[in-house]
């Protein structure tokens, strides 16, 4: 409460984060390593700055739409299990907004 008795307060802007967690050496795993690899930042190397859109689709027929977006989080190397297969890849991803 402000010194008058007015009610005072403030909101702040969050991302919406989301995770996607895809079958190893699948199209899409292929598919989010490149564009993993094209938003890396390296010396001598050009980083892309993508802007990301993401729909999904629910099984109810509901479909939301996140706008830009920025990748997080990817596995930069293939990951192994200790049985010897290859893990599952889990890329991380923010969004400003969703429709």
């Amino acid at each position: 409460m402000g010194l008058n008795g007015d009610l005072v307060y403030w909101k702040k802007a969050t991302p919406i984060p989301v995770s996607i967690s895809v079958i190893a050496n699948s199209d899409d795993d292929e598919n989010l390593t490149v564009l993993a690899d094209s938003e890396r930042v390296a010396k001598g190397k050009i980083a892309m700055n993508n802007d990301i859109i993401m729909n999904i689709n629910y099984p109810n027929g509901s479909i939301l739409i996140l706008t830009n977006g920025q990748l997080t989080s990817a596995p930069l190397l293939k990951n192994v299990a200790s049985q010897g297969r290859i893990k599952t890849n889990t890329y991380s991803f923010i969004f400003e907004n969703k429709i």
